[in-house]
Order: C-alpha cells, then sequence, then structure tokens
C-alpha cells in the first residue's frame, strides 16, 4: 500500500494533482478538507482521508487559567514570496492601522537572519520572514501569546496550514482570516475567524475575560479532539485496517 501525504494548498486554478496521483497511491491523507473536497470530484480519486497535524503534547501549557503575558501579535510567515502578493498587501493594510500592536518575524532581531535551516545541519544564511527550527519556535513561543494567521496564496483554498497546530499545541491565541468552511468547523472555539480582524483582536485582547475565556476553551478542545489517536478514529484508520485503538489515551472530542 503506498499513502500520499498532503501538505500543500491545492490550487484552485487546476486538478492535476489528483489525476496525476490517479492509480499510483492507495490513500491521500490530507490536512484540509478544501484539497479534499477538490480530489473528491475526481471519479478514479483514491480513499481520502482528513489527518491533519494534531495535538503535539504539552501538559504543563495553559494549566488552569490561560492568561495574555504579551498582547502584542505576531505574524510568522514569508512576506516576500512571489506568491505571497494577497498575503503582503492584507499584512500592510493591518499593519498601517495596528502599528506595534503587529509584528512581523522579520522584526524580531539578528538571530532570525542566520539560523539553521535544519536542525541538523550547519547554519546557513535563511529568509529572515520565518521561524526555520525548534529553537527559532521556542523563542518566540517566550514572548508572543497572540498570532495571526494569512493565507500566503490567492489561488489556494485558504486551509488551515500545519503552523497552527504547533501554537495551538503551545496554548496561543490565533486569530485568522476566513477560511475554507469545513475547515473552520473542525477549529471552531480554537481559532478566531475574522471577518474584521483589528476589531476580533482589539474585542479579545482588551478584554482580559474574553481572552482568558476563549483561551481555556482551545486549551481544552484542541487536546481532546486533534489528539492523535482521535484523529485516526475518526479517519477510519483503526476500523478498515483491522487495528487495535488504544482507547485509554483517546480523548473525546
Amino acid at each position: 500500500m503506498r499513502i500520499c501525504v498532503d501538505r500543500e494548498p491545492r490550487d484552485l486554478r487546476r486538478n492535476e494533482r489528483c489525476q496525476f496521483l490517479n492509480g499510483t497511491v492507495s490513500e491521500i491523507w490530507d490536512f484540509s478538507w478544501s484539497n479534499l473536497d477538490r480530489c473528491a470530484s475526481s471519479l478514479w480519486a483514491p480513499r481520502l482521508r482528513y489527518i491533519p497535524p494534531g495535538y503535539l503534547g504539552r501538559p504543563n501549557v495553559r494549566a488552569s487559567s490561560p492568561t495574555l503575558n504579551s498582547k502584542t501579535m505576531l505574524f510568522i510567515g514569508t512576506l516576500t514570496d512571489f506568491h505571497a502578493k494577497e498575503r503582503r498587501r492584507t499584512y500592510r493594510s493591518l499593519k498601517q492601522r495596528l502599528g506595534d500592536r503587529l509584528q512581523h518575524t522579520s522584526e524580531q532581531g539578528e538571530h532570525q537572519r542566520i539560523c539553521p535551516r535544519y536542525e541538523l545541519t550547519r547554519p546557513v544564511p535563511c529568509p529572515a520572514d520565518n521561524a526555520w527550527n525548534n529553537t527559532a519556535i521556542a523563542a518566540l513561543m517566550q514572548h508572543f501569546d497572540v498570532f495571526l494567521n494569512l493565507h500566503k496564496d490567492a489561488y489556494a483554498a485558504r486551509p488551515v496550514t500545519f503552523r497552527n497546530a504547533v501554537l495551538l499545541s503551545e496554548g496561543k491565541l490565533i486569530v485568522s482570516e476566513r477560511a475554507y468552511a469545513k475547515d473552520e468547523t473542525e477549529y471552531d472555539g480554537m481559532i478566531l475567524f475574522s471577518d474584521d480582524i483589528v476589531s476580533d483582536y482589539h474585542r479579545l485582547v482588551d478584554d482580559v475575560d474574553v481572552a482568558t475565556q476563549f483561551l481555556r476553551r482551545a486549551s481544552e478542545k484542541f487536546p481532546a479532539r486533534f489528539a492523535p489517536v482521535e484523529l485516526f478514529r475518526r479517519a477510519g484508520i483503526y476500523k478498515d485496517w483491522g487495528l487495535i485503538e488504544h482507547t485509554s489515551e483517546r480523548r473525546e472530542s
């Protein structure tokens, strides 16, 4: 059996990737319903399963009373890529309205400018608009509690991407552009999908009670719904493959 694990948003202008995979793999595991729904329209599509990045296990994060230590909102991601034109315009507009309350990883010091792109390789020059390894991510987690999610490509299906699972596992608050409807449903109560990011940002961070309530709900729902065992159960892995489900580890959604 060959399984394709999809990690990228699918281009809405084309369907070649699903057609190309036709007949070469037994299953496609995808992180986004937007990708799966595009592929499902193919008559010869293989078995499709929704398996997004799961809870990473942070038992000491946001133990019982989550609070915001920092109200500055950080965006992690490229603003210079050719395909990021829409994202770049949106970020600049938000920056004009929020000023210093919105920051980008390129503003977080010289340690971002020379960094190991992968943990096991020597340090090499890399773009200053991202966090390239666990050390860089950990440094940002210590200083920021609110994160902005912006979609990269105007032609992608606006999925919920991998970095959001890392942030949710760390107990962070995420304010996002609107996403694909079925993906939004999966993260209901965990990510704030907004039509007016500036207003919703102020509504959250300027009211301690509102922020605390949202963080507490997200910190309870994400580990339960996105525990790896739960993701495999919902995707039908245990049933279809005749595997024993580790019910002792399972958390109810």
